[in-house]
Formats: C-alpha cells, structure tokens, sequence
C-alpha cells in the first residue's frame, strides 16, 4: 500500500508480517533520491557531470515503532 511515506510491499516485510529491519536503510535511500528529485537534482546527472555521488560513511538507527505491511505511512 502506499501513502505520503512510500509504498510497503510484501517483500519488505518479515514472516510476521512487519517490514524487515534492514529494509528501513532502503526507505531512507529512496526518500532522499525523491528528496533530490523535488530540487530538481538527479544522482545519475550529478555523477556524470560532476563526478560527484553520496557515499554512506555509517549509520545508526532506532526503531520506535513497526511499519505492518500494508499500512499507509
């Protein structure tokens, strides 16, 4: 289902039905390309024609409440 937050697929989730923990990582990648996207920047563009492109160095992340599949965000 998706909602304002992005969508919750099948796949994303665990057995229990909650998305897998790991997969947060990859809501936040694709919140900041939409992000870059909503000022006008493509990564791909930025890469080419720059050589400029983000690297994450370490992360850190608390979980405060599960996302159930299919609930809007």
């Amino acid at each position: 289902m998706c909602g304002p937050c992005g969508c919750t697929y099948w796949e994303d989730t665990d057995a229990g039905g909650v998305v897998f923990y790991a997969n947060y990582l990859k809501f936040f990648e694709r919140a900041r390309t939409e992000w870059l996207r909503s000022l006008g920047i493509e990564q791909q563009a930025l890469a080419d024609e720059a050589g400029v492109v983000f690297i994450v160095r370490s992360t850190a992340v608390d979980y405060h409440c599960p996302r159930p599949s299919g609930r809007l965000a």
